[in-house]
């Protein structure tokens, strides 16, 4: 034999050899691949959780507040987000205030209402509706540009609360 084919006869060992650590690295690479995606989908899972809407539950008492009895850094973040519709929940050291704002309306015989609020274990539930509050007869021309919004203050409570 010559030097040629003994070099290539090595070469040809060398090869085999290589391809065989290669396969084995590419199957250890990916069964790494799949453990580390069913680790972050375990992860995921466990992070989600069921909540249940309720469809009923205790009543709350609550006033509706006027501008006059909200704390002045509530009017002022409700002065700041009343060209559109938004919902916020602001809480103080005593109460708990959930407004429903109904952003810019091309009139001002329209108002938010409180449609039904009421509590159960797992969270506070609010819904409001914009509805006319001005009948032809009270001589409201419903012609001008309005904000409509509503405050809800209830006592404080460490619930969230869910607008419907």
């Amino acid at each position: 034999m010559t030097a040629r084919h003994l070099k290539k006869q090595m070469v040809e060992v060398i090869h085999v050899e290589n391809e065989k650590e290669f396969l084995r690295g590419r199957m250890w690479g990916r069964l790494t691949f799949l453990l580390v995606v069913a680790l972050e989908l375990m992860i995921f899972c466990v992070g989600c959780a069921r909540f249940e809407v309720s469809d009923s539950g205790e009543p709350l008492l609550y006033d509706v507040c006027d501008e006059t009895m909200l704390p002045d850094e509530l009017v002022t973040i409700i002065d700041k987000k009343k060209e559109n519709p938004f919902n916020l929940v602001y809480s103080n050291s005593t109460y708990t205030y959930i407004v429903i704002a109904a952003g810019m309306q091309e009139r001002d015989d329209v108002g938010v209402t409180l449609e039904e609020m009421y509590k159960d274990d797992n969270a506070i539930y609010i819904k409001g509706v914009l509805r006319q509050v001005a009948t032809p007869t009270d001589g409201v021309k419903g012609d001008n540009v309005s904000f409509p919004y509503m405050v809800v203050r209830i006592v404080k409570m460490d619930l969230p609360v869910v607008f419907k």
